[in-house]
């Protein structure tokens, strides 16, 4: 696997995978951390593998899991064994950053945009240990309506900043809202911010999420 790093000047105390979406590339979301300006804040930019994926007839593209279908609320278009596996992939890089940084889960940020945002929170509602935070940007629930059985009471400790496009047509921003709404539903806590855009990221999304993240890493 193809894997991005980029390392403050200083000794690293926090740090933040973060996961591309459909089709894309750890370089789309690479600059990322040059924009975000984080003090001693590692980033991970992992790359998914190629498979084929339903949605686009079949055809080979960078993708953490199989997308079979458009709605984002059934638990039917859901390519389980793929999440899994991504979520897997996620683990190991968790470790990875402990074992050589020793960065401890609590110091991670699980980030993704669109379909890498799913992963993020697939595996953050259902991790055993309290994370730093979890970032979805423009996402939607990797599961459907079981990506919210199941879930950790460490999650329920675990902060998480949702954002989402008003004018969004790849995924729809009811489906953000849906998201929002269940977890609100279940106490837990989150920084809601929608914008006026689409499937993309604003300078103002970025800022706002500077923000938050400054206000848990000092």
């Amino acid at each position: 696997m193809k894997i991005i790093e980029h390392n403050p000047p200083s000794t690293p105390t926090h740090s933040i995978i973060c996961l591309h979406g459909l089709g894309a590339s750890g370089d789309d979301l690479a600059p990322l951390a040059r924009e975000l300006n984080l003090p001693k804040v590692r980033f991970i930019f992992p790359e998914a593998p190629s498979i084929p994926v339903t949605l686009n007839q079949g055809g080979l593209m960078p993708a953490w899991y199989d997308i079979r279908g458009l709605d984002f609320s059934s638990d039917l278009r859901s390519d389980h064994h793929g999440v899994n596996q991504s979520c897997d992939v996620v683990k190991t890089l968790i470790a990875n950053e402990q074992a050589s940084f020793g960065i401890s889960p609590e110091n991670i940020f699980l980030m993704g945009f669109s379909q890498g945002g799913s992963v993020a929170l697939e595996l953050g509602l259902h991790y055993g240990k309290q994370l730093a935070g979890i970032i979805g940007l423009s996402t939607l629930p990797a599961k459907g309506r079981q990506t919210f059985e199941g879930l950790t009471k460490e999650s329920k400790t675990t902060p998480i900043f949702l954002a989402h496009g008003q004018q969004d047509s790849v995924v729809p921003y009811e489906v953000g809202e849906l998201i929002r709404n269940k977890l609100a539903s279940l106490d837990y806590n989150i920084a809601w911010h929608d914008y006026p855009m689409g499937h993309t990221i604003l300078p103002q999304e970025l800022s706002d999420l500077q923000s938050w993240i400054m206000m848990r890493i000092r």
